[in-house]
Formats: structure tokens, sequence, C-alpha cells
């Protein structure tokens, strides 16, 4: 190749690379999504199917903490990939999961096996390996994330800086999902997750993390304290 002919490819490879650099090819209007903070999953006694509570972060006032609030939405299904799916032609948005900072699942769910509700977590690209898992000790899970209603505040992020503060109380476990779905795939090991209650304190109603729920393989089978 003829010197010129070489600057004249060095010159449209650097053009080239100046249009790729220029903008995010995959950006998103924040108004186009639906960003998940939190999810509960019962079991539905009607159809026994699961349901999937989701608490969403309101964006309509901005991004700043002090204008920023909650929706929720629940909607059952036979599989957790069908019901997200399902719930984005009800909010005519995309979920948008990788803001989510818990999974609380009900005992009963729990008691049941978990491979079915963790394998859609494991498997979908937008998830986070950080999140920390709950098992509810309440009648079911959404119960939890029904307080937002009363404390006004983002359930999913309290439960998140709850974990971040447990290292210094030491009353129940931190576990994150990425070890919770290593210890069910690792011979030899048993899975644990913290427990879930609701206490009411001078009639104020506020979630508390106090035991363990112990599983074999995918099943939960007893408590500790």
């Amino acid at each position: 190749m003829r010197r010129t002919d070489s600057r004249v490819m060095a010159v449209l490879l650097a053009a080239v690379m100046l249009f790729s650099l220029s903008g995010c090819w995959n950006y998103t209007e924040i108004d186009d999504m639906s960003i998940v903070a939190g999810v509960a999953l019962d079991k539905n006694k009607a159809d026994h199917n699961i349901q999937l509570t989701v608490e969403m972060v309101d964006t309509q006032g901005g991004l700043q903490e002090n204008q920023t609030g909650f929706k929720m939405m629940s909607l059952t299904g036979d599989t957790i990939f069908s019901i997200a799916r399902n719930m984005i032609s009800l909010t005519g948005r995309r979920l948008f999961w990788s803001h989510a900072k818990v999974i609380i699942v009900s005992e009963e769910l729990a008691r049941e096996g978990l491979v079915k509700v963790i394998d859609w977590y494991s498997r979908d690209t937008e998830t986070r390996a950080d999140v920390f898992i709950f098992v509810s000790n309440e009648k079911n899970a959404r119960e939890v994330l029904n307080l937002n209603s009363t404390t006004k505040t983002i359930m999913s992020f309290e439960l998140a800086q709850m974990m971040k503060d447990e290292q210094y109380t030491g009353t129940a476990p931190v576990v994150q999902i990425w070890d919770f779905i290593d210890k069910l795939e690792t011979p030899g090991k048993n899975a644990i997750a913290p427990l879930l209650n609701i206490s009411e304190l001078n009639g104020q109603k506020n979630e508390r993390v106090n035991g363990t729920a112990v599983f074999v393989e995918d099943r939960m089978v007893g408590k500790l304290d």
C-alpha cells in the first residue's frame, strides 16, 4: 500500500471512531423506564401461581431525594419471565432492574423451593448480583413492601441500608443473591437468608430483620434465632 493510501485509511478510521464516541448508543430517556427498587414474591392462593409485587421509583418529580416517590404493582403468572413481560404492557414502560436492591420471598414459597424463582434472576442480563435476599416471617412478602404507605419512603432502599448497617448489630446474616446462588450450587453447603419481620411500637409499624432461614438444597427447612 502506498503512503498516500495509508494516510487516507488512517483519516477514515479516525473519523469513524469519532462518530462512534459522540454519544451513548443505548441511551434511554428515564421517562421511558420503570425503575425497579425491589420485589416481593408470594404464592397466589387463587390459582397457585407466583405473585410478583414490584416497588418502583416514581421519577415524575425528578431524581432529587426530596422529590422521589414510589409506585407499587402486583401481577400473577406461572413464571417470573411472563409476569415481568406482562407488566410492561400495564406500565407502558420497560422495567429497569439495574437499581433493584432487595428480593423478599414468602416462607410458603421458600419451603416449596426457590430454583424457579432464582433462575429468572440469574439469567436476566440487567439484574445485579449484589441484591439482598430475605425470607418474610409475615403472612406474605408483599406486606413488608406495603409498609412504604405508612413510612412514606422507598422500603427497598431502607432494607438495603439496614443490611449495610447489620454488621454492627449481628441479629441476622447479610446475604446477597450471588452468595445465595453459589451455596445452592455447591455440594455440601447450605444456603441461608435473613428473616424479615414487621414490628409495632407506639402504633408505628416498622420492618425488622431478626433470625435466619435455613435451606437444604433450594428448600427452606427451618429457622434459627
